[in-house]
């Protein structure tokens, strides 16, 4: 398929989260183009979510799937052109790469503040801020809640038939979470039609949200409150949708052991903190 192209140009807006599969779809670009002999020219974009947020555990060898393929956190505070260099280098693709930087971007900058206008990148990431619900309920994949996928509310929303909105938005504003509240939300599914209750997320400030840590804690205080009525689904071939998203098991068995959310956070920090001094080398921008 390559024989007669020249040059492989990757122009992608990435969300910023590891599941997204576009700086996949990029990595796989730059394997082929790697083995034909071929160079690939990477059009940078901006991180909808900014360059500050990292957040998250490192995903582990064994679960490498097309929604993880290195070892990177959930929120990995990179561009795409960055994570090019990352793979490229640090995760040993070693292609012919040039990325070509944007002008006028620096760390700070979430979508808002670059003044662009939204075009979606897919269907349900439709708004500027859609990337920082995604980051937040997407990796709910797994277990046996809805984020309100199919309705105006997608990503938006943590559900469940069988939550008490109000309580679990009680006991979620009580922890002072960065960058977010919750309020109560109740909204029928569209397919049958029941009722699905629960909390809604509102960021407050999109720079101090943490996005993995928020859903860990929502998720542990669900766990706490409805110890019989949580779970995890199993995927194909007994393997857990979720572990797969998380790219670990450790999140998923310390929420079934019912550890609080502060201590499953502390544990991918020592991970987290070495990442980003491996990602330093690559950073486009200050």
């Amino acid at each position: 398929m390559l024989a007669r192209v020249d040059v492989l140009v990757v122009d992608l807006q990435d969300v910023g989260s590891r599941p997204y599969t576009y700086a996949s779809t990029m990595a796989m670009v730059m394997e082929a183009a790697r083995e034909a002999g071929k160079p690939v020219v990477v059009l940078d974009r901006p991180n909808p979510l900014g360059g500050v947020i990292v957040d998250g555990p490192i995903l582990e060898p064994q679960f490498r799937s097309f929604i993880g393929l290195y070892p990177i956190p959930m929120v990995h505070g990179m561009t795409i052109g960055e994570l090019a260099r990352l793979y490229n280098d640090a995760f040993g693709i070693g292609a012919k790469l040039t990325v070509i930087p944007m002008e006028g971007w620096t760390r700070t900058m979430t979508w808002a503040d670059t003044r662009l206008g939204w075009v979606n990148p897919s269907p349900g990431i439709t708004t500027e801020d859609a990337p920082f619900f995604y980051a937040a309920t997407g990796p709910l994949d797994g277990a046996n809640l809805w984020n309100g996928v199919g309705t105006a509310s997608r990503f938006q929303v943590v559900l469940a038939t069988w939550l008490d909105g109000a309580r679990l938005t009680e006991r979620l504003n009580q922890k002072n979470l960065p960058g977010v509240r919750f309020s109560p939300s109740a909204i029928p599914h569209p397919r049958t039609g029941r009722i699905f209750r629960g909390v809604r997320l509102h960021i407050t400030d999109r720079l101090q949200f943490r996005p993995a840590t928020t859903t860990v804690t929502i998720l542990a205080e669900i766990r706490r409150m409805y110890p019989d009525k949580f779970t995890f689904h199993r995927a194909r071939r007994g393997r857990y949708l979720f572990d797969i998203v998380w790219g670990t098991k450790e999140v998923r068995l310390a929420l079934s052991r019912g550890d609080p959310a502060e201590s499953i956070v502390a544990r991918w920090q020592p991970a987290l903190a070495k990442f980003q001094r491996r990602r330093e080398a690559y950073l486009l921008y200050r």
